[in-house]
């Protein structure tokens, strides 16, 4: 695009409304200008408009698929044009059935967009490049993508039969989901027949027998989850249903507390376990873990900020998960299976009971109570047995084991804090001393830093009577007087 620069008046050339004027090509622009007077047509000069706010916050929406763009935008002669016209075309969330665009970079500083047809669309702006037969196939195109008549039409699934049917379908799309049933074979059918449970419904759309959009929907609270396919038009078809979704592609919603049902895998060799193994469906999102509760549903719950909340995972696409292992104390959280396999037992001479097992399977919470954990060693120790001390590390502070760890730690001999060794800074006098203690040597004090380099409280040079000797390969400081 390109705008009229006057010399004279210091400023763009603009209409009556006071809003600059924006042509779509530099000949425009010099149409205008001829009609301009003579004295004021030599001050005038032609520029191209650069990529303001307003331009790149309509750029970023089509490449992060906020909006969808028109079926075209793919194709060599719209791309050639699209930065001459800036237009940003995108389908209209309104309205599907017709393009929403910028007619002009006033319109765009204002976000005022102007709704059309696709073919009036293509006619104002490529009429040049598009014959009446190209600008009616790409008016058709757009309206058997986005168009609802015919067979595209939106279609619940509710029972577990019938959400099975369509995540087997054919589709338009990937997901790890959309498969025929046949993957996972037939004693257990889909793992998605779980969604069957009464909360929650699938809305889907088809196209000749393929699926193009589908999104998991808990229709009382009116959310929605990740659409897969046809974005704009499934939303299109549940806003005309009631649904106005809040969500889009990235941030969809999280089914919280929706009820699945439980489908229990019975082993076939050896006992079984307390809590059986389950068929469930990969759930999208942070709430992607179930509880079985005493209506004998699953429920859905966020454990994305504390996972011991969670009894099974949703996470495989496999559909088969494990239950965790419930906490032996406050039997309220969930662990890992690989829990006690994954604990470090250290090596430092005392009774292992001392260490874990005596609070194996307990979740961090309730050994919290009892034990500390030991940053040094990796370990638990209990705290009516070992002695817990916070220990300077850079910025941090660690809790470290002492009895453990004395070994790998000193106390610093003036502020008396804990420090791991590779922090000591040792006089001459053999005090040790860590990064941020102040060193007193006379009336003179010096300052180290946290990484043991050394500066003075005053900038002035006061100590002039002591001299300081940095050796990098025994990590440490000398000071040694020079008084006398």
């Amino acid at each position: 695009m390109f705008y009229i620069w006057d010399s004279l008046s210091g400023e763009a050339v603009k209409l009556e409304d006071d809003y600059t004027e924006c042509f779509y090509s530099e000949e425009e622009a010099q149409e205008y200008i001829k009609g301009l007077s003579a004295p004021r047509r030599k001050f005038c000069e032609i520029k191209p408009y650069c990529d303001e706010v307003w331009a790149a916050m309509a750029r970023e929406a089509l490449l992060d698929g906020a909006v969808s763009a028109p079926v075209w935008d793919s194709e060599l002669w719209y791309q050639e044009r699209f930065e001459d016209i800036l237009t940003f075309a995108t389908v209209d969330p309104e309205d599907i059935g017709l393009i929403s665009y910028f007619a002009s970079r006033n319109d765009g500083k204002r976000g005022k967009r102007t709704s059309t047809t696709p073919g009036r669309y293509l006619k104002k702006f490529f009429a040049d490049k598009l014959s009446e037969d190209d600008i009616k196939y790409w008016s058709e195109k757009h309206k058997e993508t986005f168009d609802t008549s015919k067979n595209k039409i939106l279609r619940w699934a509710s029972t577990p039969e019938e959400i099975q049917e369509v995540y087997s379908l054919a589709s338009s799309f990937y997901s790890c989901m959309q498969h025929n049933v046949s993957k996972w074979g037939d004693r257990l059918g889909h793992p998605t027949r779980a969604y069957g449970a009464g909360d929650l419904k699938v809305a889907y759309i088809t196209n000749n027998g393929k699926l193009i959009a589908r999104a998991l929907v808990w229709p009382e609270k009116k959310l929605v989850g990740r659409v897969y396919g046809n974005d704009t038009l499934l939303r299109s078809e549940l806003k005309k249903a009631g649904i106005v979704t809040r969500s889009n592609s990235d941030t969809y919603d999280c089914m919280v507390g929706a009820r699945l049902l439980y489908i229990p895998i019975p082993r076939i060799d050896g006992p079984q376990p307390e809590h059986p193994d389950i068929f469930v469906p990969y759930i999208d999102g942070t709430a992607n873990m179930v509880n079985l509760h005493e209506d004998g549903y699953l429920r859905i719950v966020d454990c994305s900020k504390d996972s011991s909340l969670g009894q099974y995972n949703a996470t495989s696409e496999l559909g088969l998960q494990q239950s965790r292992t419930r906490c032996s104390c406050c039997n309220n959280r969930w662990l890992p299976n690989s829990y006690r396999d994954s604990i470090v037992f250290a090596d430092i001479g005392v009774q292992e009971e001392d260490l874990n097992d005596s609070f194996d399977g307990m979740c961090n919470d309730c050994r919290g109570k009892i034990a500390f954990y030991c940053e040094a060693s990796g370990a638990w120790y209990k705290n009516d047995k070992f002695t817990k001390i916070m220990v300077n590390d850079a910025y941090s502070l660690v809790s470290v084991c002492l009895e453990v760890s004395n070994h790998k730690v000193f106390k610093s001999a003036l502020s008396g804090n804990y420090f791991y060794s590779h922090c000591e800074i040792t006089t001459m006098f053999g005090k040790k001393f860590g990064p941020n203690d102040l060193l007193t040597h006379g009336d003179q004090i010096v300052y180290f830093t946290d990484h043991c380099e050394f500066a003075f409280i005053d900038e002035l040079v006061k100590f002039a009577n002591g001299n300081i000797n940095w050796s990098a390969t025994k990590r440490k400081h000398e000071v040694t007087s020079t008084n006398g």
